[in-house]
């Protein structure tokens, strides 16, 4: 398993060195600098948002004796995010590993597979939630919104 892990990793390194060559490097940091340097902070923001995820997929799991800890299951979510990401088509793959992750961690398979169902629910509401609240305020919003903008909400 390791060594198909690896072999993948390479590919990825070897993928995105040929698009950095393919692009051009200065076109890509010209890219980066239009962003500037809060671009930064995207990265740590995402794994402190996983984490506050695997926290609540830690009090899910809280009944048993041995809990896996905080730092297991925010590298479990990120693998799962990860992996999601990559595969965007069915996003089941990141479900999947999770549930291997926390099989290989010593869980049953069934507790396993409701804590993702369940934990990944509860994001689903709460990014719903999100969305919605991000709709309201754009609607009440007395800035210039184009009329485009209101249709995507609506």
């Amino acid at each position: 398993m390791r060594l198909v892990t690896v072999l993948i990793a390479l590919i990825g390194v070897a993928v995105s060195t040929v698009a950095i060559f393919h692009e051009g490097p200065q076109q890509i940091l010209w890219i980066l600098s239009l962003a500037g340097w809060p671009i930064l902070l995207l990265a740590p923001l995402h794994v402190a948002a996983i984490g506050l995820d695997a926290a609540g997929w830690r009090q899910l799991l809280s009944g048993y004796k041995r809990p896996p800890s905080l730092a297991f299951l925010t590298w479990a979510a990120v693998i799962r995010d990860s992996i999601d990401a990559l595969l965007p088509v069915m996003r089941v793959g990141g479900s999947v590993a999770g549930i291997d992750l926390l099989c290989a961690k010593g869980l049953a398979m069934p507790e396993a597979a409701a804590s993702v169902v369940v934990e990944l629910t509860v994001t689903l509401i709460t990014q719903a939630i999100f969305t919605l609240i991000g709709a309201a305020v754009l609607a009440i919003s007395d800035t210039h919104v184009p009329p485009l903008a209101h249709i995507v909400v609506g």
